[in-house]
């Protein structure tokens, strides 16, 4: 599909203060280059397996080694339970995955924003934040991005539910 029917064929309502459909087509073309590495590497993804809350130690470390096995680059875990337990963990699976790969944090909804960025920025840095799994709309996300308030969005195809949808807001995702 060309740039041009894609973009004839997306709702640009609410939007288009952020991204007109002539700034998609050109944000598309440019990215035609990048058709062929996607087709043969995939689109990147994390694993969640080894990051869930309950685990043994043992069962971490087998579940992290296993996707690093399967070539996981990006391992996601769950925190919000004890501080001091997510720290441990984290370090524990750290020392798993070692530093060429990412480990991200996902706060499952106990703390907001500011407390989780506040409670892991001093003792797992670097640290991101991200969202788009649960934003409210399409309108809150843009309203996030520009105010920098996230550093990536990650759109959940389960829960934006149709392609129509993600296709608009993940170009509104590039800061241009």
């Amino acid at each position: 599909m060309s740039p041009e029917e894609l973009v004839r064929c997306l709702d640009f309502r609410f939007v288009t203060d952020a991204l007109t459909p002539e700034e998609a087509i050109v944000l598309l073309r440019e990215r035609e280059p990048g058709k062929a590495e996607m087709r043969r590497d995939g689109f990147p993804g994390y694993i969640t397996s080894a990051g869930w809350l309950g685990y043994t130690d043992d069962k971490v470390r087998q579940l992290a080694r296993n996707a690093l096995a399967e070539g996981w680059t990006h391992f996601k875990q769950k925190i919000g339970g004890d501080l001091e337990e997510d720290i441990r963990r984290a370090a524990l699976l750290r020392e798993e995955i070692g530093w060429e790969n990412v480990l991200m944090m996902d706060a499952i909804q106990v703390w907001d924003v500011d407390e989780t960025v506040a409670k892991m920025r001093h003792r797992v840095a670097p640290i991101e934040v991200v969202t788009g799994e649960h934003c409210h709309n399409k309108v809150m996300l843009k309203q996030f991005l520009w105010a920098e308030a996230i550093d990536y969005c990650q759109i959940d195809a389960a829960v934006t539910r149709s392609p129509r949808r993600r296709a608009t807001a993940s170009p509104c995702t590039t800061p241009h």
